[in-house]
Parts: structure tokens; C-alpha cells; sequence
């Protein structure tokens, strides 16, 4: 018995002794925590971040961590974490990896966030980041930095004037990993000064601060300067100005440099900041059009620091990349240019060497040569190692020929200046010119001139709309253009101007199509099918003011969606503008060798292009995005989706070797090569010279020998907007231009836009 008695005081004893070290580790482990004071993760902290990873309210919360939002978060919390979330394997043996240390410091549940995210698919929007806080409004929880704006709603400590390194999903805040009390801003606007106190903006927020000393310096009266503040513990620590402004023509404009004329080539800072004086709106770099020239630019140790832009960013006249002969791409190995007047080459020399912080304009240098002179320009040529050349006629109304040039078997001439730049060893030629004068030479190569003047104000209309709603655009850019010669905006001087065009401009000299205020791209084409189309045939994004439209206001547009309807509709000749057009029904014949052929010759380059319009069956037969080449022998073609007004949107392809689903008109045209074969038009003539079909408004399907495929089609381009030959019909039906604008683009107005009429 005694014994017994004895054996059970020493289990009690030696139970106690168990706890008490269980005790003392646990306080240690706290102790360890404590010690590490603003560096550690409090649960409710670290579940606000996982929320806001996932954009999910109340997605974890304490109890996910089977603790209290006081708690800090350990290793063992974490790991009940990881069984509530049910992630993968591999995921949550990285995350238990990444807290082995034992203590979760603020950077490690930082790394912990990102394998979430990871595991979660969110890698490509989730990352790190570090900025400077320059305003941080907890209620909206807006978070203005000197790295743009982000959203971060959070219980945290005042972050403005701060450092911070952060993790993010997008401009979202997930979670601050450290903060320092040393901030910086960089080209920073000051508005005004008053004595010590400077008004400054930074991403449309003002702010007051208080330099020390300034009032009395002969810095005292700052208006419209940038600047670089550095701040330490809330006030400011260091001013640096940058006054130096230059003002020049914005000649060409690529992600690092802006060209300015007189200038050449400057850096931009990747820290650049763009200014608009009206209400010192905040804009970007890509606001900056070329051409333009109200924007003062802020240079700093021989770089774009800022931008400051005076009013509406606009160019007065129109800049044109002129393709080489054939349109065959936009470079040229050598320009030959002469002039029915004499004509000035001017260049600017190289940028002198200013002061340290500094841009000193080169001398504009003239050499004058007289009519009839012959001047040829190749990439080796010195001038265009450091400058652009222009080509300049003395007499305002004389045309510049372009000898080394062919459009439509002569050398084209063209009003206005020329210019040559260097581009990776070829020349790049542009033309600017006024956009009334562009348009004398748009409008006939766009349109027959013997349409007539009403026509050709249709057409004129449509053209000055395009032009202006591009002359903001950035494609082209870096090369010192607005739009190309080419289809690929409009086609200009192909066909010299004439009577009828010029009279056509004139007649409605600056008149635009307006949509909500803003000028309309006028999308047009040659020949419809009957039937027009919306404007989503070159992507999803849907343009209001181009719908699809059936040309006969006498008859209600058939379903023409659905594909047995179609198929009637495209074989019959229903009257409508467009019946008389030459173009308004064709048929090929092909066979089935050369539909495989064309298919395969072509899959893999339209892939390239864009992967997600061509997509291929996996053994599910589900359709994915994945490297093709060829299908084989081509044995079935099916249309499975049209677009309004009857266009084909997806068609499948099937062949010994798969199946691949085709998406968007540009591509289906393509992937058939018609060459060689008898184009049948409406009026019986043949065409055999096409590599792409007419348009998408086509049926297809197996002819009777089991050996070819008929397609059965009507109209030429893409669809959308105003059928140019159907125009000519609405005017010989008593329609004038304006009411004809008003059919082909619902709810425009035609307005006068005097901003472009120099």
C-alpha cells in the first residue's frame, strides 16, 4: 500500500515537472515574440491580408488560425491556417518551409502571402513593391505614392511620409512589411510659395509643407517648378529644384526618350511626372502627342524629369509614315526627292554641351537647292547621325516628288514638308502636312472621284474624323507619325488629288463626326453584302456608334445571325444600296488541297499573332490555346458562330491530323488563299490574284465531287461602318451627306472642328 501511495506521488510530481517546463518554454517562445516589438504579425492582421488577397470579406479569421486577433502569429498557427485554406502539397510544404525559423517576422508572412497567392493562381498580379506615402486617407482608403495611387484599408499606424515595402495584388495593399521614416518624392509640382510654406501636387493631391529658411532666400517665389523633397520624420529634410524648361516641337516619342526638334533625342526619367495646367490635372507620358508643341519640358542632369502642358495636347498638322514602293513595309534604303520649286534641306547640329544640368539646342543649318535639282539621301549620311532632315519647298504651294517612291505606277508628290530619320540602318521618310491638304489625297484614293462631290463629302467626312481621332494615338510614335500611307489606316496619295476631291474637302472644311463629345474613328470599307456590321469584328470592345445595319430602309434586317438563314440570304440578290456593286456577290471553288495548303502554310504565323484566335481540340475536345502548325488533309469546315449582320466570328477547321477553331473575320479571311483560282463576281467578271478572301460574310460547304469546298460570298472589307458603294446609290436616291453619316453611324453629329484647321 505504502509503496503504491509512493508511486503515485512520484507521477504526480514528475506530471508537474512536465508542466512546468512546458510552462517555461511557452513563456520563453512569448518572451521571444515580445522582444521582437513592431516586427510581429498579429492574427486579425495577418487574416485582413488574406482576405484581401482573395478578394474575399470574412474568407479567413481568427478562428482560421485557431487564435484571437490579438495573438501573433507562429508556426503552429499557421499550420492550422494551411488545413482550413485546403491548399496543395507542394504549396503548403514551401509555406511550412518559409516559417521553420520559428518566428513569423512581418517579412516572412510577406513571402508566406505570395506563396498564397501563388497557390491560388494570383502570381501574375500579386507582388512586391516599395514607395514612398504622400497622402493616405483611411476612410476612402485611397494611398497616394510617388509610385502612383493604391488601395489600402488597414487599422495601421500613420503611414504618410513614410516608406513602406509592401505586398500587393494589382494596386491593391495586402499587407506593409516595413516602414521607414525617411520618404522621397520626385518631381514633385510646387504650385506656389508663401513665405516658408510651399503648395505642392502630386497625383491631383495637394499639400502644404514648411521649408525652413525659404521666405528669405532668393528661392522664395516658386510657380510651376518640379522638385525632388526628401522628408525625415515628418518634415522636410532637402528641397532640390529643377527650373531649366525647354519648348520644342515633340518630333517622335519612344518608352526612354522624347525627341524635340532642335534638340534630338533625351532620356526621359523613369520617374517622370506630366502636369496639365488646367487644374493641374495628372496625365502620363503617353498623353504626349507628336507634333505637339504647348508642353514645357523640365530637364535635370540631362534628362525628361516632367512635363508641363498648356492646354488641349494636339498637333497642328498631320505627320504620315510613308510606306516604300508597293506599300512593302515602312522603310526605305535610300530617298530621292526633287521639287517643281526650289527647296530647302534643314537640319539642326548636334546638342552642344551645356551646363551640368543642361540642354543647349543645336544651330538650324539651311542648304538651299533650286527646281529641278535632284537630292538622294542614304543611311550612311552624317547629318543623320545626330539630327533629322527636312525637306522644305520655298514656294507654300509646291509639291515635293518623291522619286525613289511608286504609287500607282508614278512618283507620288506631296504638299506640305518632308523628314528623314535613321532607323536601324534604313530611313524612316515622313510627310506633315495640314490635315485639309492630307485629306485632297485620301479622299481619291479612298473613293472613286467619279462619284461625285456629294459622294466624296461622305467620304471626306469619314476620313477627317479617322484622321484626328489617330493624330492622339501612340502606335506610331517612336518612329514620328500619327497614321501610315497604307489600309492600314487610310490610303493616301495612291491616287493624286483632283477637282471633285478638293471641292469635297473644302465643301465641308473641318467638319468631324462627333459621339458623346468626341471625334469618331470612321471605320469604312469598300462593299457590303447587303448588311453591315457591329464594330467588335476586331475585338470584343463594342464601339456604339457602328451597328450593324440592313441597306434597305424599305425591309426588316432577316436573322441573318443564324446560319441556314445566311446561307439563303448570301445566294439570293435581295435589293438593296449595294446590289448594282461589283463586289456584292462572289464565289470560288477550291479544292480541298489547296484549302489544306493554305490552312496549314498559314496556322502557325496566325497563332503567333495572336495565340487566343487560334485554338486547337485537346483529347477532351475542348478548345485551349496551344502551339499548331497543321491539321493535315483538310476534311470538314463548319461555321459555328456569326456576328450581326451575318459575319463569320468562329469557324472550326478539322484534318487528318485535328481540329482547330479559327476566331475573328481578319483571320478567317486569311486562312483561305484564294490565288490562282476564278474569283466569280456579281457581274460575272473573275479575279484569280487574291491571297485572302474579298470578306467574311461567306457560306461554305462540301461540293458535290467530295473533293473541293464552294464558298458562296458577298461584299469587299471588313464590314463595319459606311459601305462606300452603297453611298453612291443612298446619293443617287436623293440622300445628302449628312443624312447618309447619320445612317451608316447612328447617333453622331456632324460638327464644325475648328482646332485642326491650322
Amino acid at each position: 500500500m505504502k509503496s503504491r501511495i509512493r508511486a503515485t506521488i512520484i507521477l504526480i510530481f514528475f506530471m508537474l515537472g512536465i508542466l512546468l517546463a512546458v510552462m517555461l518554454q511557452f513563456e520563453k517562445k512569448e518572451k521571444s515574440y515580445s522582444g521582437k516589438g513592431s516586427d510581429v504579425v498579429p492574427v486579425g492582421e495577418a487574416a485582413d491580408s488574406i482576405n484581401r488577397l482573395y478578394d474575399v470579406e470574412d474568407y479567413v479569421n481568427a478562428r482560421s488560425f485557431d487564435g484571437k486577433p490579438e495573438d501573433i502569429v507562429t508556426p503552429e498557427k499557421i499550420s492550422k491556417l494551411l488545413d482550413h485554406l485546403q491548399i496543395s502539397k507542394e504549396y503548403k510544404e514551401q509555406i511550412i518551409q518559409a516559417s521553420e525559423a520559428g518566428f513569423i517576422s512581418r517579412e516572412v508572412w510577406g513571402e508566406i502571402l505570395l506563396l498564397l497567392g501563388q497557390a491560388t493562381g494570383l502570381s501574375g498580379v500579386c507582388g512586391k513593391g516599395e514607395v514612398s506615402v504622400y497622402d493616405w486617407n483611411r476612410e476612402s482608403g485611397e494611398l497616394v505614392s510617388d509610385g502612383g495611387k493604391y488601395q489600402y484599408r488597414a487599422s495601421e499606424p500613420a503611414l504618410t511620409d513614410k516608406k513602406i515595402s509592401f505586398i500587393h495584388r494589382d494596386n491593391i495593399i495586402l499587407f506593409v512589411m516595413k516602414t521607414d521614416e525617411e520618404a522621397g518624392f520626385q518631381n514633385i509640382l510646387i504650385k506656389k510659395t508663401e513665405g516658408d510654406t510651399i503648395t505642392v501636387q502630386l497625383f491631383g493631391v495637394e499639400r502644404k509643407f514648411e521649408v525652413r529658411g525659404l521666405g528669405g532666400s532668393e528661392n522664395a517665389v516658386l510657380e510651376n517648378v518640379l522638385a525632388d523633397i526628401v522628408m525625415e520624420q515628418g518634415n522636410v529634410r532637402e528641397l532640390r529644384l529643377k527650373r531649366e524648361k525647354i519648348s520644342a516641337k515633340v518630333l517622335s516619342i519612344s518608352e526612354d526618350t522624347v525627341e524635340l526638334e532642335g534638340f534630338g533625342k533625351i532620356p526621359v526619367s523613369p520617374s517622370v511626372r506630366v502636369y496639365k495646367t488646367e487644374s493641374f490635372v495628372p496625365g502620363s507620358i503617353s498623353d504626349i502627342v507628336v507634333g505637339s508643341s504647348n508642353i514645357s519640358f523640365v530637364v535635370a542632369d540631362r534628362e525628361i524629369s516632367g512635363a508641363i502642358v498648356h492646354g488641349v495636347i494636339q498637333s497642328a498638322n498631320i505627320r504620315v509614315l510613308l510606306n516604300s514602293s508597293g506599300y512593302a513595309d515602312m522603310f526605305h534604303d535610300i530617298v530621292t526627292i526633287t521639287c517643281q520649286s526650289d527647296f530647302n534641306l534643314i537640319f539642326n547640329e548636334a546638342a552642344k554641351e551645356g551646363e551640368a544640368d543642361g540642354l543647349l539646342s543645336g544651330n538650324e543649318v539651311v542648304h538651299s537647292y533650286k527646281a529641278g535639282d535632284v537630292l538622294s539621301i542614304d543611311p550612311d549620311n552624317e547629318i543623320l547621325k545626330y539630327s533629322r532632315i527636312k525637306i522644305v519647298p520655298t514656294d507654300k504651294n509646291a509639291r515635293l516628288k518623291v522619286v525613289s517612291l511608286s504609287r500607282n505606277a508614278q512618283n507620288p508628290q506631296y504638299r506640305g514638308s518632308l523628314e528623314i530619320s535613321a532607323y536601324e540602318g534604313r530611313l524612316i521618310l515622313i510627310n506633315e502636312v495640314s490635315v485639309e491638304e492630307y485629306l485632297y489625297s485620301v479622299v481619291p484614293s479612298e473613293m472613286p472621284s467619279s462619284y461625285g462631290v456629294e459622294a466624296l463629302k461622305v467620304q471626306a467626312v469619314c476620313a477627317r474624323s479617322y484622321a484626328i481621332s489617330h493624330m492622339t494615338g501612340s502606335r506610331l510614335a517612336k518612329y514620328g507619325a500619327h497614321v501610315d500611307d497604307s489600309t492600314t489606316y487610310q490610303v493616301y496619295n495612291n491616287t493624286a488629288e483632283t477637282e471633285n476631291s478638293i471641292s469635297a474637302v473644302d465643301a465641308t472644311r473641318g467638319m468631324v463626326m462627333n459621339f458623346n463629345g468626341e471625334v469618331v474613328t470612321a471605320y469604312f470599307y469598300a462593299t457590303s453584302c447587303g448588311c453591315t456590321t457591329n464594330g467588335t469584328v476586331w475585338s470584343d470592345t463594342d464601339i456604339p456608334y457602328i451597328r450593324a445595319k440592313y441597306l434597305n430602309t424599305s425591309q426588316e434586317m432577316p436573322d441573318l445571325m443564324n446560319n441556314d438563314v445566311f446561307t439563303e440570304f448570301i445566294k439570293q440578290k435581295p435589293e438593296n444600296f449595294d446590289m448594282d456593286s461589283v463586289w456584292y456577290r462572289w464565289n470560288v471553288t477550291l479544292s480541298i488541297e489547296t484549302i489544306s495548303n493554305s490552312v496549314n502554310h498559314i496556322l502557325y504565323s496566325l497563332y503567333c499573332a495572336n495565340e487566343n484566335q487560334v485554338l486547337t481540340a485537346g483529347a477532351s475536345g475542348e478548345f485551349e490555346s496551344v502551339p499548331v502548325r497543321s491539321v493535315g488533309r483538310v476534311s470538314d469546315i463548319s461555321v459555328t458562330k456569326r456576328g450581326a449582320g451575318g459575319i463569320i466570328e468562329e469557324m472550326i477547321i478539322t484534318g487528318e491530323k485535328g481540329k482547330v477553331k479559327i476566331i475573328k473575320q481578319g483571320n478567317i479571311r486569311k486562312i483561305f488563299n484564294p490565288y490562282g483560282n476564278d474569283i466569280v463576281r456579281n457581274d460575272g467578271s473573275v479575279i484569280d490574284h487574291f491571297t485572302t478572301l474579298p470578306s467574311a460574310f461567306f457560306a461554305i460547304n462540301k461540293g458535290a465531287d467530295g473533293n473541293s469546298f464552294e464558298i458562296y460570298g458577298g461584299g469587299y472589307g471588313h464590314g463595319a461602318g459606311m459601305s462606300q458603294t452603297a453611298v453612291k446609290k443612298m446619293i443617287e436616291q436623293g440622300m445628302d451627306y449628312k443624312s447618309i453619316l447619320g445612317f451608316f453611324y447612328p447617333g453622331i453629329e456632324v460638327v464644325l472642328s475648328e482646332a485642326y484647321l491650322g
